[in-house]
């Protein structure tokens, strides 16, 4: 084992695994250099995705919105390709407090519930409006989110929940995340008693819907967290320790590297050695030439 770590002999193998090996590393070492800038973009997605919300500062929060007085209206959004409920939130419409934190446990101060609910219709993909009681909800079967007013910080909220889960005023609700306000939202409102009344240009979600692609950016952190570390770590060693590279470790199937590494240097030496291509052929051997590797295999057919 401790052989690897010895220097080998001067020669063929050695200067080429030098260069297979110094080609390794640079690619290693561009490799972290963007891993580090991945993980510095992908930070804020991780670890919003593996909490259910941390502590919402809701003076900062209270800073960031606006008034949106909510008009009256005699009947629902026309719906479009652009009313739909998403897959994901864009983070450009989501607020993020000073920590680059977008999902929070908000202290639920007054529910107002309304009778209007959304689904997604099989057919085109497009959002229907439902309106009518709970005994109407159930005979419909389809409602996905039902709309609401959430009061949080002394400031009303739209807010799009579960159909079927409800905040409780007076206690703590998680996985909160407060994004740009859809102009359905605000336009639905106006066929309730919030007509005429001031909410937040955020709307409060409590749909779960994820940000962006932070599931894949957890997925992804994780994997490059193991390969491209690994494979910095074993292109250096490789670079200090000629031993540890495939070349070597490739050549020993045929006996001592350094040995091989003498046998090839005088072949090269004689006449009848040619080039095609990648490789080279000596009396014996046939030597495949890469940049990022040499491979070291047998002449049969000159042998024969």
């Amino acid at each position: 084992m401790l052989k690897l770590f010895k220097q080998p002999e001067k020669g063929y193998l050695r200067s080429r695994t030098r260069k297979n090996a110094a080609l390794a590393l640079f690619w290693a070492v561009l490799f972290m250099v963007v891993y580090v800038f991945y993980v510095r973009s992908a930070a804020m997605y991780v670890k919003n995705t593996t909490t259910n919300g941390v502590e919402l500062d809701t003076a900062g929060l209270l800073a960031a919105v606006k008034p949106v007085t909510v008009e009256p209206q005699t009947d629902h959004w026309v719906y479009g390709a652009g009313d739909t409920i998403p897959e994901s939130l864009l983070i450009d419409h989501v607020y993020r407090d000073s920590r680059d934190y977008y999902r929070f446990i908000v202290s639920v101060e007054k529910v107002e519930l309304y009778d209007i609910g959304y689904y997604v219709s099989d057919s085109d993909s497009l959002l229907r409006f439902f309106q009518g009681d709970e005994a109407a909800f159930e005979r419909q079967g389809e409602i996905e989110q039902q709309l609401a007013v959430i009061t949080v910080g002394g400031q009303r909220f739209a807010s799009l929940i579960p159909y079927g889960w409800t905040p409780e005023a007076g206690r703590l609700a998680d996985c909160a995340v407060f994004t740009k306000l859809p102009l359905y939202v605000v336009w639905d409102l106006g066929l309730t008693d919030s007509a005429g009344k001031e909410i937040a240009n955020y709307m409060l979600d409590f749909r779960n819907i994820p940000v962006e692609s932070e599931g894949n950016d957890l997925i992804m952190l994780v994997i490059f967290s193991i390969i491209f570390p690994l494979f910095f770590l074993y292109a250096l060693l490789a670079f200090i320790f000629p031993r540890l590279h495939f070349n070597y470790l490739l050549a020993s199937r045929y006996g001592d590297p350094d040995e091989l590494s003498r046998r090839i240097d005088r072949e090269l030496e004689q006449e009848g050695v040619y080039k095609q291509s990648r490789q080279v052929y000596t009396e014996t051997f046939i030597l495949r030439e890469t940049l990022h590797s040499t491979r070291i295999m047998m002449n049969h057919l000159k042998r024969h």
